[in-house]
Order: structure tokens, then sequence, then C-alpha cells
């Protein structure tokens, strides 16, 4: 099992990158993954945090800090297993661990609902497919751009699908084989100009049904996050 969390960035890396030259004794906190029950995240919902998990430097040269979960929760919904986390580079690493778990195979197809592609140039390659690694690599080597190619180029997923505008979701059919769901709640961000919000929600509920792993980024750099837990609850309680 690939344990995960509860430390912080504090080099000049990747999600770090953006702040560190603004302050390079700056941190970014890496929350620990809970594995729970879906009662308990039903009683208990989402907490929220108050430390700083992404920041940048914003025109006036002041520093922005984005805040949110307590913690990252693993679950299992109707034998379908659900993570929920911030910054969407943790994907990567949630991933490889149900890889490492067996629960999906290594080149398992990828489905990606979000406004971005996050298929940006990574030049780094994942140098073994050990525990450490993993979590090194997710967090020292990716951000929330770059982390989907290197995920190809090790095989953990064979391909992807994008699905970022309103359409390309409503049209899509459904896939033949297994694969994994990937969310970024900022799909929903006002931005989006989405005309059917509950329509979308319903098909990607249809979706997270027939997945074997769904992974969900509440994204704070680019989602307001209290629209992002309002999201939550529609598609999964």
């Amino acid at each position: 099992m690939l344990d995960y969390g509860w430390f912080y960035l504090t080099w000049n890396f990747w999600n770090n990158c953006f702040s560190y030259s603004h302050d390079n004794e700056h941190q970014l906190w890496v929350p620990f993954l809970k594995d729970i029950s879906y009662r308990q995240m039903q009683e208990n919902g989402v907490e929220l945090g108050d430390i700083s998990v992404f920041a940048e430097v914003n025109d006036e040269w002041k520093l922005q800090e984005y805040k949110w979960l307590e913690s990252f929760y693993c679950f299992e919904k109707d034998w379908v297993v659900v993570y929920i986390f911030d910054n969407h580079n943790h994907a990567y690493a949630f991933w490889w661990r149900e890889i490492l778990k067996w629960t999906i195979k290594k080149g398992t197809y990828l489905l990606h609902i979000d406004q971005h592609s996050d298929m940006n140039e990574n030049t780094f390659q994942l140098e073994s497919e050990t525990r450490e690694d993993i979590v090194a690599f997710a967090n020292r080597d990716c951000n929330v751009w770059n982390f989907i190619v290197p995920a190809i180029e090790c095989w953990a997923i064979s391909d992807v699908k994008q699905l970022r505008t309103e359409q390309w979701l409503l049209c899509f059919n459904k896939p033949h084989t297994d694969y994994i769901l990937d969310i970024d709640l900022d799909y929903w961000d006002e931005m989006m100009w989405i005309s059917d919000v509950e329509w979308t929600l319903k098909k990607t509920r249809n979706l997270i049904q027939s997945a074997k792993v769904v992974t969900v980024a509440t994204s704070p750099y680019f989602l307001n996050q209290e629209k992002a837990l309002t999201l939550i609850n529609p598609l999964f309680f």
C-alpha cells in the first residue's frame, strides 16, 4: 500500500516554485491520506484546513496563498475506489497506489474531465515503481499541469480521453473497457459557462458508477473552494 502525505514541500520544485522566488522559506502542506468508509464520508463530510497548499506571487508582488483540505480522502462507493484531494498532480500517485494494490492494471484507460488538458511537457521520468519514488515523483517532479504525460510514458495509463467542454462530456459514450475517471472540479467553474450543470453532473455520476478508480481534484488555485465543496455532495452523496 502507498502511504501518502503528512509532509511539507520545502524545496524549489513544481507547485512550490510558484512562490519560492518570493519567499525561499515558504512551505506547501501535503495533507495525510485517510482511508475511510463511505458511511464516514457521509457522516463527517470534507474537513477544511487552514494551511497553505498552493501559493503564487500576484501582480503586486505579494504572496497569495490558497488553503483547502485538512486531509485527503480515499473511500469506496459501490465497489468504486474514490480519492478526493487538492492539487491535481497527486492523482498520479493515487493511480499508482491502486496499481500496486491490483485494483487496476498498468495501462488502464483514463477519462479526464477538466477545463485544462494537464498534458504539459515533463522532462522527468519515474525511476522505479517503489512507494518512495512514486511519492517523490508526484510531488517533486510533477505539478498541476504536467502529470499525465509521465503517467503515459511509464505505462501507468495507456491513453487519455479529454472531456474539456460541456458538449464533449454530454456526447461521450461510456467506454467498453476498464477506466480511471479523473475529475477536476474546476470544470464547473463559472468561467466555463456550462449551460446545464445538472445534466453534466448526472453524466459524470454515470461515469463514476462504471469506473474502476475515481480521482477528484478540488484545485484551490483555479476554483473557489466553497464552490468545490458544493460539487462533492451531488457527485457522491
